[in-house]
């Protein structure tokens, strides 16, 4: 996500607008007729917004199925990953790595309950989730000390403090998600060790999925990418409700494109799905967001350096491809085979995979902001 002349961006999706009422931006048919979700399911994500100072913004913000405004607070710094716990009363916006905060919100109230600060000498990865109960709050951080990958694990009804951290997995931890059994958390660990943001280990990364006993901190089972692809680092994930994991990657390199999506079921290697050199290319060997839709049956990935969606079914098959610019945050909604996707530079659109169909929130509040990475539904 990159905010370069996204005053420039603003001013001309307004222009466009305010003429005629029928334009759509970005790559939406100006004659579409507008059948957006109406639904109370809300959307959470970290934006930013146009200002005209220079200086950067950024802000959490949430909206309904309608696209109309629920809150918006501003950040100190970017925004990355976001939870809802199982009640949908909370949720969390934490920092962009290698930031330091949590903000956790009243989703219902739509007011800050508290700002939670990381530990001395440890930065956050982006992602975190809430417990199946409620009442913990997990995070992946980086010990900088040491180098390794942590999570870390906050009491919320004991003022937020840390009660246990497991870092026996490997380095770079980014997205987690609970499996099914509400027992086992999934780490999509990219195996990158960093100094700031800069790599320091490309030659010898190892990328994994790891699987964890979220009550002892014990490794369940940790699956590695095939040699050949050991340059691509899985750092995004989503769990279907059959506990069928989709993970998306971004390759190290720029000598070729690979493929950058798998599925795991508990087999013992990991592959990246099949597809052709065409649709590796248009991916630009960069993903950022990755999320099954309501029944599981697809998954939906982003990538936004080259402005492209896909959609794959469950079974691994590629169905398609279209463009949203910069589009990079997916989220399910509440109508089966449906999706959400956020626009870097405005807008938000609905996708339906049976009807392929896509078509923008007509809400000037989705519209006036620059969407981050990732986009929660709930």
């Amino acid at each position: 996500m990159d905010w370069t002349g996204i005053n420039m961006l603003f001013t001309r999706r307004q222009i466009i607008q305010g003429i005629g009422g029928m334009a759509c931006f970005p790559f939406v048919s100006a004659f579409a007729e507008m059948n957006n979700v109406k639904t109370d399911r809300m959307y959470i994500s970290g934006a930013g917004f146009p200002v005209t100072s220079g200086k950067d913004e950024f802000f959490v913000s949430a909206f309904d199925g309608d696209g109309n405004e629920k809150f918006k607070h501003k950040l100190p710094a970017r925004g990355h990953g976001l939870a809802v716990s199982p009640d949908a009363k909370k949720c969390a916006i934490f920092a962009r790595r290698p930031g330091n905060f949590i903000y956790l919100l009243n989703s219902q109230k739509g007011l800050i309950e508290a700002v939670i600060k990381s530990k001395k000498n440890r930065v956050l990865y982006g992602h975190g989730e809430f417990s199946p109960s409620g009442n913990y709050l997990l995070s992946t951080e980086k010990d900088m000390e040491t180098g390794l990958g942590v999570v870390s694990i906050r009491d919320l009804r004991d003022n937020y403090k840390v009660i246990n951290q497991y870092d026996n997995f490997g380095i770079g931890p980014h997205e987690m998600a609970f499996m099914p059994d509400g027992k086992t958390i999934v780490i999509a660990v990219g195996g990158i060790q960093t100094k700031g943001r800069k790599k320091t280990n490309l030659d010898t990364m190892e990328s994994s999925l790891v699987y964890i006993d979220i009550q002892s901190g014990k490794i369940i089972d940790k699956f590695t990418l095939e040699k050949k692809y050991f340059q691509l680092s899985i750092r995004h994930l989503s769990v279907s409700k059959k506990g069928q994991v989709g993970a998306v990657m971004q390759y190290q390199n720029n000598d070729k494109y690979m493929p950058l999506v798998l599925t795991h079921d508990g087999e013992s290697v990991l592959k990246p799905l099949s597809t052709t050199d065409d649709i590796c290319k248009k991916m630009n060997n960069y993903c950022g967001s990755v999320c099954y839709d309501n029944t599981g049956t697809y998954l939906a990935t982003s990538s936004p350096r080259s402005s492209t969606i896909t959609i794959w079914s469950s079974s691994g098959e590629y169905i398609t491809s279209f463009d949203v610019a910069d589009g990079c945050g997916v989220s399910a909604t509440e109508k089966d085979y449906t999706f959400l996707i956020s626009s870097g530079i405005g807008g938000v659109f609905t996708y339906d995979v049976k009807n392929k169909t896509i078509e923008e929130l007509d809400s000037l509040f989705t519209i006036a902001q620059h969407w981050d990475n990732h986009l929660l539904g709930f």
